[in-house]
């Protein structure tokens, strides 16, 4: 049994929210020709004409009514606790301790370091400079 590709799925619904393919590419970032051919490849693979298209409008059949009702509120609901998994990921907290040489920390860490705060802005980020680069790597060493 040859494997389905649920995101033709994903995207024929999708397509049947916005109204058509030039709307829909604008939500989900997708061409609007891929996003014909994604449902071109749906229909081949169910065996059914799902849509009828022109250049002016964008129609469900039947079948493809039948489809997008069964399937559209599996992907709201999926959509839904996305967002709910999303929301519930813990902030981080607490404190980063760097020892590094001031030059590295001029010339590479500190722009990460105000990014990292600015997403995570529970996190401490303290800074220890070392005498110098040589000077730091051979206490590391030995």
């Amino acid at each position: 049994m040859k494997a389905k590709d649920i995101s033709n799925l994903y995207l024929f619904c999708q397509s049947v929210e916005c109204g058509g393919f030039a709307a829909a590419s604008l939500q989900t970032h997708v061409s609007a020709p891929t996003l014909s051919r994604a449902v071109a490849s749906l229909e081949e693979q169910l065996g059914e004409k799902l849509v009828h298209r022109n250049a002016k409008q964008f129609q469900l059949t039947t079948a493809g009514d039948e489809y997008y009702q069964r399937f559209s509120s599996l992907f709201s609901k999926l959509n839904d606790e996305w967002t709910r998994l999303s929301n519930s990921q813990p902030v981080l907290t607490g404190e980063i301790r760097v020892s590094c040489p001031e030059p590295f920390a001029d010339a590479f860490l500190q722009k990460l370091a105000i990014e990292f705060m600015d997403l995570h802005p529970e996190v401490s980020i303290s800074i220890q400079f070392s005498a110098g680069t040589e000077r730091f790597l051979m206490s590391r060493l030995i």
